[in-house]
């Protein structure tokens, strides 16, 4: 039998609001004041963008190493201690494993021993104990889906919510769960029921002027803070449950992702297909979409061709994972 995932509802925080600055406007970076407000600045050239599985502009279903291994709009990706990374293959209804040494695998899910598909899975993580958690979005229906996989990959928990968009999946750093985003609620992605703690932000938005949408972005830092985006807005709450939006003096673009390095720093965002960092009140693009040459080349910095959806940070940090679902591919940004 189905269960549902519950959440319990946090309501009447007060957000405090802040000020827009003017679109055309220029802030000096010296004289850059404590108000949460942004510079943008112009991005390094020495962020070298590599294509680790796929190849660029040509989608299909195949596994293998580097660039012999095929997706389909790769959406969420994972990125795990020992190196490898888990990504949901979209349109091929598939959970991929790219393993350290960049060789690509299938995972094969099952429902009582029987070979089972996921319908364009969106998002993918695993936890500790080795359950895999998914939320796919079928096209054609009115539901969103949630699975959790133990570790032979038999789905242990599904469900489906009807008229409401499920997304995101983000590893707690201090306990074994994944938070994700339901409309305009953040819970907790678990096996137990009447467990998953969660709070909603409905009263930021027009939920009757918005129906069918849902948070765009999800982390959760080492900081205990959740920091969530809504389109081109980024929001935080703090452990003490006070939700508040950030960084309101600069337009970031539509958000998809949103990672932060251990110390909480450092945020790095996908948005609009460029990957950017906010550090010391700067907002510093690192690349993105290259109108001279839009095939997904690598190269350094704007000289590669990027269309950046999900983040994963790596290496030690040395490294941003994204997914490219413009050229079907999964590559790597690297940091230093």
């Amino acid at each position: 039998m189905k269960t549902k995932f519950t959440y319990a509802a946090i309501l009447g925080m007060v957000i405090v609001c802040l000020s827009n600055c003017k679109k055309g406007e220029q802030i000096n970076p010296e004289t850059l004041t404590s108000t949460g407000n942004l510079t943008e600045t112009a991005s390094s050239t020495t962020n070298k963008v590599v294509t680790i599985a796929g190849m660029a502009n040509s989608p299909g279903f195949v596994d293998g190493k580097g660039s012999i291994a095929r997706f389909s709009r790769p959406w969420g990706l994972q990125y795990l201690k020992d190196g490898s990374l888990y990504v949901a293959d979209r349109d091929n209804d598939a959970i991929r494993k790219i393993s350290p040494d960049g060789t690509v695998s299938t995972q094969i899910l099952k429902r009582e021993g029987v070979k089972f598909l996921v319908d364009e899975p969106l998002y993918v993580g695993e936890d500790n104990r080795k359950n895999l958690h998914v939320i796919a979005d079928t096209d054609g229906d009115a539901y969103s889906h949630s699975y959790i996989f133990n570790a032979a990959r038999e789905v242990i928990r599904e469900d489906s919510y009807p008229y409401t968009v499920q997304a995101h999946l983000a590893k707690d750093p201090y306990k074994d769960v994944f938070w994700y985003t339901s409309g305009y609620s953040i819970g907790q992605h678990q096996l137990e029921d009447g467990v998953s703690q969660g709070f909603s932000v409905s009263y930021l938005f027009d939920p009757s002027t918005e129906r069918g949408r849902t948070l765009s972005g999800l982390f959760v830092g080492r900081n205990k803070v959740i920091y969530f985006a809504y389109s081109s807005g980024l929001y935080k709450r703090t452990p003490g449950g006070v939700v508040a939006p950030i960084y309101r003096g600069l337009i970031l673009g539509q958000i998809t992702s949103i990672v932060l390095n251990a110390d909480s720093r450092t945020i790095y965002l996908a948005a609009s297909g460029f990957i950017q960092k906010i550090e010391n009140g700067k907002l510093i693009k690192l690349a993105g979409p290259n109108a001279t040459n839009p095939d997904g080349r690598d190269g350094v910095g704007f000289g590669a061709d990027v269309n950046a959806f999900s983040l994963a940070l790596g290496d030690n940090e040395n490294s941003l994972y994204f997914t490219d679902t413009k050229t079907h591919t999964v590559r790597k940004l690297m940091l230093k």
